[in-house]
Order: C-alpha cells, then sequence, then structure tokens
C-alpha cells in the first residue's frame, strides 16, 4: 500500500490553516567545507581498478530553516539544504569505486526529493559538479495540555550509551560523520505524553513506502532515585527489538548502561553497551564497551553477515565484530572553542578508528570545524571470487574535512 499520496494530503491540509497572527522564524546557513580523503589500497587489485588514492573535495551548502508557530498549540517546522559539490583532484583509481561500510540512507521515508536532481558537469576545475539536496525537516505538530502529536520528517534517536547505541536502529550514527550531531529525518506519526517531572511515554509509527515495511515502537522513560530509566519495545518489519537503558552517577563518575534483544524469525541476537565517564583536569573523559552478538569475531566471515543477517541487510546493525571498546575526551577550551578525541577499537580484528574534531566560535555568526578521521587496519584483498575483508576499519577512508558556517 502506497502512503505518499495520504501523507502529503494530511500535511497539505495541516499547513492550509488559517496562519493570521502566526509567528514566523527564518534563519539561513550558509557552509563551505573543503575534504581531504585518502582511501585505503585493496590488495592483489591494480591501482587503476581500486578506489582513486586520494579525492579533494568541495562543496557549498545552503540550509534553509522555518518554524512557524501558527498558534499556541499548532507548529510547523521545516529544513531544506541545497548545495553545490565537486572534486578539484583525485588520485589514480577508479572513481567509481567506494571504501567503507555503509548502511546508505534511511528506509523510513515515504517519498522523497531527488537526492542529486542536476550534473553540472565540470566548471573551474571541478569535476563532476553536480547540485544536492534534502529535505530533512518537514513536520506539523499540535500541543495538547497533555502531550505533543507530531507528523512528518523530524529526528528520532534512541539510547542511553554515549557511542554505540544497541537500540538506535532506525537511524544508526556511523563512527565518522561530520557533523557528529546531525541526524537525518524519518516520516513518523510521533506522540509524547510527559507523566511528571521527568518521566516521559513517547509512542511512534515510522512510515516507509510500502506499509508493510513500517516500524512501530513504545518508549518509557522514568527516573527513580536519580537514575534515568528506558524501557523501548519496537517491531522493524518481521522484527522485535526490547531494550533496556540506564543512566546515573556513583559520586564523581557518570555511569550507563544499554541493553537490547534483536529477534528476527528464527534469530536472536543481543547488544550491549557499558560506559564510564569522569570530569578530570577540565576534560570530560569517556569510556565505553560494547558487545554486539550479531557481529562476527573474524574478518572472514564480515561479508557473508552482511549480506545474510536480517539485521544488517535492513540497516539496523552497522558494525561488523563482536567486541568494541571506545575512549573520547572533551575540552571546552575557553568559551569560543571546543576539542573533542575519540578511538573506537575492534578488539576482533585489531582495527581502529580515530575521530577528532575542533570547534571554534569566530563571532555570533560564524563558526569554523576541523576533524581529523584516521582508519587503521588491514586492507581488504581482491580475489578471484571477490573480496576478502581483514579488518572491519582497514575498509574505512582517512579524511581532513575543514568546514566554515555562517548563520543569518
Amino acid at each position: 500500500m502506497k502512503l505518499s499520496k495520504t501523507f502529503l494530503a494530511v500535511l497539505f491540509f495541516l499547513s492550509s490553516l488559517n496562519t493570521q497572527g502566526a509567528t514566523w522564524e527564518f534563519s539561513t546557513q550558509f557552509s563551505q567545507s573543503s575534504q581531504l580523503v585518502l582511501n585505503p589500497a585493496v590488495e592483489e587489485l591494480p591501482k587503476d581498478l581500486g578506489p582513486p588514492e586520494y579525492l579533494l573535495n568541495e562543496r557549498l551548502d545552503l540550509r534553509l530553516m522555518a518554524d512557524v508557530y501558527l498558534s499556541d498549540a499548532w507548529f510547523f517546522q521545516g529544513h531544506y539544504l541545497g548545495g553545490i559539490a565537486g572534486t578539484l583532484a583525485r588520485g589514480e583509481g577508479d572513481e567509481a569505486f567506494s571504501t567503507g561500510l555503509s548502511s546508505g540512507s534511511s528506509r523510513y521515508r515515504i517519498d522523497d526529493l531527488d537526492p542529486e536532481p542536476g550534473d553540472l558537469g565540470d566548471l573551474g576545475g571541478l569535476e563532476a559538479l553536480s547540485y544536492q539536496q534534502n529535505l530533512d525537516r518537514f513536520l506539523m505538530g499540535y500541543s495538547f495540555a497533555w502531550g505533543d502529536l507530531t507528523l512528518g520528517r523530524q529526528a528520532i534517536t534512541f539510547g542511553s550509551a554515549r557511542f554505540i547505541k544497541p537500540t538506535d536502529i532506525f537511524t544508526p550514527q556511523g563512527l565518522a560523520e561530520f557533523p557528529s550531531d546531525y541526524r537525518p529525518g524519518v516520516d513518523a506519526l510521533r506522540l509524547e505524553i510527559p507523566l511528571g517531572e521527568l518521566d516521559e511515554l513517547d509512542l511512534g509509527w515510522l512510515f516507509s513506502p510500502e506499509l508493510e515495511d513500517s516500524a512501530t515502537y513504545a518508549r518509557w522513560r522514568i527516573n527513580r532515585r536519580g537514575v534515568d530509566i528506558t524501557t523501548t519495545g519496537i517491531r522493524n518489519e518481521s522484527q522485535s527489538i526490547l531494550g533496556l537503558g540506564f543512566e546515573g552517577s556513583l559520586g564523581e563518575w557518570g555511569w550507563n548502561q544499554e541493553w537490547a534483544l534483536l529477534t528476527a524469525s528464527e534469530e536472536s541476537d543481543i547488544r550491549a553497551s557499558l560506559g564510564f565517564d569522569k570530569t578530570q583536569w577540565d576534560i570530560l573523559w569517556m569510556v565505553e564497551y560494547h558487545w554486539n552478538q550479531a557481529g562476527e569475531s573474524h574478518p572472514d566471515n564480515y561479508l557473508d553477515t552482511l549480506t545474510t543477517h536480517p539485521f544488517y541487510q535492513n540497516g539496523s546493525v552497522v558494525l561488523l565484530g563482536r567486541q568494541y571498546v571506545s575512549l573520547a575526551g572533551s575540552w571546552l577550551a575557553g568559551v569560543r572553542s571546543t576539542v573533542n578525541g575519540q578511538i573506537n577499537v575492534n578488539l576482533n580484528d585489531g582495527s581502529w578508528l580515530s575521530t577528532n574534531y575542533w570547534g571554534w566560535s569566530i563571532n555570533q555568526d560564524w563558526d569554523l570545524g576541523l576533524q581529523l578521521t584516521v582508519a587503521q587496519g588491514a586492507n581488504p584483498v581482491a580475489t578471484e571470487s571477490g573480496y576478502l575483508l581483514q579488518s572491519e576499519f582497514g575498509t574505512f577512508p582517512s579524511a581532513l574535512h575543514l568546514q566554515f558556517n555562517r548563520v543569518f
């Protein structure tokens, strides 16, 4: 059953409500970014058939953001991102060869804009110039006296852990994403009901183009004796996820723990994270251990798991190993600057991924971000029958990303 016409008709009806006396808030963010990407080599594969040794990419983006308060109860939010992207330089290799393991774009969008509607060719030294776009927020909401109802494209995230969140299966966050706090929007109907000062019931239905591919969830958050407890239930196509998370403190230490039981037909797997954090020398230090029963203990089995395991096929689980350790530090260097460093280690194959970020607020309107991502691990190998992964993060590119933002 196609839902796109029904969905758009409801949004059109809501947006046609009388806007006289409404409060309109508009803002625009301009971004200019440069990215140097160093791809891993594929052993036993000629250079001209493998990924380009390096890529120097440039892009200009404009994000248009609108918040409209139609009355004390009705509200609307929309975010549109459009930009021009191209490549300044590339090393030897096949430009169509991609590296890194990714779950791809979200399946929970009924319909969408063409993400790359225009090929602009080559211009001014830029190759493969294209116009890219993303309608990432488009929602209407109503605030009742007892809760908030929201329909449309919005960010929905789960999890009590800091780095690898076992219950965050709708748009699981990659460990090397830039910016790291960005979460893609999904099409959903959501009801949030406060049950006290710190307690809340959160119910939702996430839409896919086909009704049978949609997902539903219920999340109950309470606070007891200073500990936040979150219970989550998710029904995702033919799969079920039950989650339990805790966040609290022990003296000067903060701690979090999260469990998830993932079930699909005859397959059941447990994912769990346990983390601690403490502020020392004005730096917030964080450590986390993650267990992923759905993953593999040996890299020889990574590709088979990625293509056959139900939780990997639909993008609910991204990481391929069984055991991980994450270490991080965050330092507020004055009132205008922040420094973050993080390393994630796959304990099964010894590969690791380090993400280091420096942010500087130049003034009220301008800010700068610099991120260095370093991936280290055994490179993949080309064989007669295809490819063999020798490590997980050995498939990831390293990158240096510089971005200027201007809000007005």
